[in-house]
């Protein structure tokens, strides 16, 4: 009997294991000693990068070539434009116990949630002080001509301007959608820095 409760756990994972994004998955090098240079895709970057695959086992995260890798996970489009901090906690389908912080933006501070272990998405923190780091909302300055151009976590492109106050002009930059902070301006004559 209990052979047969091992097999089906045993296959629940597997089946689990086979509907995750392979591109969401780390590099695994398996556990033979080979030295064989393959590209895994880094969900984190977004972006292909090289290790060295062992020869046997492994995941699906595991690619020949760089173009092979690029083709099978483009860019993590799934969550391009997304700001990690706006999305709610996701404890995933799996069913581990991981105790994890997210970003409230109800509350606007960091609270904890338990992870399953598998998807979910990027507002996932392991410690407070990640979590803060990267969502927490800082108090404005009170002079935003003299903050930096910032384009915030989102990958868009929109082109904006912001106040360079050591060359005191306004200069263009490429915001990214999303957060960022007040030295944001349509247009050159929408700043109030022109003051200065």
């Amino acid at each position: 009997m209990k052979s047969i409760a091992i097999i089906l756990l045993l296959s629940a994972a597997e089946f689990t294991l086979q509907e995750e994004n392979p591109c969401k998955l780390p590099a695994d090098p398996g556990p033979c000693r080979g030295k064989h240079s393959q590209y895994y895709y880094d969900w984190d970057s977004q972006q292909c990068a090289e290790f060295t695959y062992g020869g046997c086992e492994g995941n699906d995260n595991n690619f020949d070539s760089i173009e092979e890798c690029e083709a099978a996970c483009p860019g993590g489009e799934e969550h391009e434009d997304e700001d990690p901090c706006e999305l709610p906690a996701d404890s995933g389908p799996c069913r581990a116990h991981f105790v994890k912080y997210y970003y409230n933006k109800e509350s606007n501070k960091c609270d904890t949630f338990v992870y399953g272990g598998c998807e979910g998405n990027d507002n996932r923190f392991d410690t407070v002080e990640e979590c803060e780091a990267k969502c927490a909302e800082e108090e404005p300055a009170k002079e935003p001509c003299k903050l930096p151009a910032d384009p915030g976590p989102c990958k868009g492109k929109f082109p904006r301007y912001y106040y360079d106050w050591d060359s005191k002009q306004c200069a263009e930059f490429t915001y990214g959608g999303c957060r960022g902070n007040e030295n944001n301006y349509d247009s050159i004559a929408d700043g109030p820095c022109m003051a200065y």
